[in-house]
């Protein structure tokens, strides 16, 4: 194991090209699902916090096509927000996302 608990072999497949642009073709899926023309879904995506971090997470897919390295524990706080139905992607409290994204960004190059 490296510095975050994580095995070796998990450190490498999380942050490895493929998981990598599999995860910013989600943020931009979510990006284009919240978009303003779209009809909302019965997806229970919290639309308004999405249009409100926009520039954010259009940061976050950047920095994840970049091809610098990233770090694992980024990656893993992105899946938090990504699969956590409590989350603020979700959630009601549109305040709570563009920090989460924030710190997302942040642990991407530690």
């Amino acid at each position: 194991m490296r510095g975050h608990g994580v095995p070796v072999w998990r450190e490498e497949e999380l942050v490895s090209a493929r998981a990598r642009n599999a995860r910013r073709r989600e943020v931009e899926r979510i990006l284009r699902a919240a978009a303003a023309d779209r009809l909302p879904s019965a997806s229970p995506l919290n639309r308004v916090a999405v249009r409100g971090s926009a520039s954010l997470l259009r940061a976050l897919a950047d920095r994840l096509g970049d091809g610098a390295p990233v770090s694992a524990r980024g990656i893993l706080y992105l899946d938090e927000i990504l699969g956590d139905p409590s989350s603020p992607l979700y959630g009601d409290h549109d305040e709570l996302l563009p920090r989460a994204l924030a710190r997302v960004i942040g642990a991407l190059d530690e």
